[in-house]
């Protein structure tokens, strides 16, 4: 009897311990080159997703992207929600920022990654997500992933 309330009171003791890890906002951030199709064309675009894994609300105060070392705040409003933005619990929101707005016409040489600035004033970001090699009058563009059997690259079009 006694070691079987010591099995449940353990029982109790991990079902609460999970549930506080999972009480507070666990924000994950990753970014994706798709087609931003409007009425009349289709432009690529960075795609941002944000997700809460948490069970509170998190704020998104800004969108950002970082150019190697530097660091460039979005310059127009991105498709999506308005920022600051509040996503709930166990929620994803997603913003879009056409590659022609986030270049303006000329794309810098590196590597490129997306972040966001949540309300507690914490930063996260995506692994890198283009690098911009420049061969002599062409630019190229190449999407670096990471996959399960290591980096995977994939040539996306020139700009």
């Amino acid at each position: 009897m006694t070691i079987a309330a010591f099995i449940i009171s353990c029982l109790a003791l991990t079902i609460s311990g999970l549930t506080y890890l999972r009480g507070g906002a666990r924000v994950r951030v990753s970014a994706d080159l798709q087609d931003l199709v409007t009425p009349g064309r289709a432009d690529e675009a960075v795609v941002v997703t944000v997700t809460n894994r948490g069970l509170a609300a998190a704020q998104v105060s800004n969108l950002f992207f970082e150019f190697g070392t530097k660091r460039a705040a979005v310059p127009l409003e991105p498709n999506g929600p308005a920022l600051p933005a509040v996503i709930p619990g166990q929620h994803s929101e997603r913003w879009a920022v056409p590659l022609a707005t986030l270049f303006r016409g000329q794309a810098p040489t590196g590597k490129i990654r997306a972040g966001v600035v949540l309300g507690s004033g914490k930063t996260k970001r995506t692994e890198w997500l283009l690098e911009v090699n420049e061969d002599g009058r062409r630019r190229s563009i190449t999407v670096v992933s990471e996959s399960p059997g290591g980096r995977k690259k994939k040539k996306a079009p020139s700009l």
